[in-house]
Formats: structure tokens, sequence, C-alpha cells
């Protein structure tokens, strides 16, 4: 199970080994291809499950999308919590996921090169700590970047944009729903 897989991926020496990557020096090839190869990487294929599960790693949890920028994504996401029109539970899950989507489409169609650095360079970082597996599957998803136009449709990019707002929705029912002035509260971060 991917989640084992996982478990403990702070190996020894990963902040010292990170900070001898540059983020910025432009490749041909990125080195984690050269240590794994590149087709043994994109013939694997990738999942959202697999993201999900990277996502709760130490490593994973410092990443998200920018509160500030998914702002109006997270009001949606309210909105639709705090809606009174009766729907489903597969009509709520439509609009869930289509906000996601949006979401996604949104906020990251301009940066998907930066993510793929920054997965490569994290790939890279855990082979050098000696987690080939892990590194593996971090690859495979930045290689799964290549030629990406449309966020939503990449495994680790919705799952990015999900986690970030499935953890602000926590955050808003941690703090002010357990109080009774979420709709309040609600009111002032949708308008």
């Amino acid at each position: 199970e991917m989640s084992n897989t996982f478990k403990n991926l702070l190996p020894d020496g990963f902040a010292d080994l990170r900070r001898t990557v540059d983020p910025y020096q432009p490749e041909t090839i990125h080195p984690i291809y050269t240590k794994l190869g590149l087709a043994d990487v994109q013939a694997e294929p990738t999942s959202y499950a697999d993201a999900l599960a990277f996502l709760a790693t130490p490593i994973g949890q410092q990443w998200s999308v920018l509160p500030v920028e998914i702002q109006h994504w997270f009001s949606k996401l309210l909105e639709l919590e705090l809606s009174e029109i009766a729907m489903t539970d597969a009509q709520i899950m439509v609009q869930i996921d289509r906000i996601i989507d949006d979401a996604a489409n949104d906020l990251l169609s301009d940066d998907i090169e930066l993510w793929q650095r920054r997965l490569e360079d994290t790939a890279y970082i855990l082979y050098l700590a000696g987690s080939p597996e892990v590194a593996g599957i971090v690859a495979r998803h930045a290689a799964s970047l290549n030629g990406c136009t449309v966020p939503s449709t990449n495994p680790f990019l919705r799952a990015l944009t999900d986690t970030t707002l499935l953890l602000l929705m926590e955050l808003f029912h941690e703090k002010y729903v357990a109080n009774g002035s979420s709709r309040e509260i609600a009111d002032s971060v949708i308008t």
C-alpha cells in the first residue's frame, strides 16, 4: 500500500541534500531521469491516490496552493456548504469536483513547469538520500506534467488543489463551526 511506502519519508540527511540541489539551474534533462531512466519513469502510470499519499507525508504537507490565491475557490466551497438549495449527495459531489477542477485550472495553468521542477528536485533529493522507490513515484508525477496544459486532468495538480481546499475547510470548521459562528464568518469570507 502506498501509505506504507511514504511512511517516515524524511530520510536522514534530506535537509542537507536539499541544499545541494539548485532549484533554478536549467537542465536539458533533470538528473533524476538519468538516475532512474526517463523511459522507465514515463512507463509507469501516476494516480490520484499516489499523489494524495505523497501530499500527506512530512515533505508533501509543506506543499500547497497559496491560501491568498485560492481564497476565491474556498469561498465557492463555503457557498456550496452553506447553500439552502436542496441537493443530493451526488449533486454536491459534482459541484465540489467542478470547483476543484476550476480552481486547479485557474491557479496552476501558468505554474506547471515550476511544480514539475519542484517534484523533480524532490525526487532527486529522495534518491540521493536513499529512498529510490519514493523518488520514482515522485519522479513519475513530475514526468506526468510534460505537455500538461489542463491542470485538472493531472492527478498531482488536482490532488494539490484538493488537499489545499480540504485543509482550509478543516481549519475553518475547527475555528468557527465549533463556536457556532460559522454563518457570520462565512458571510464575511464569501463577500
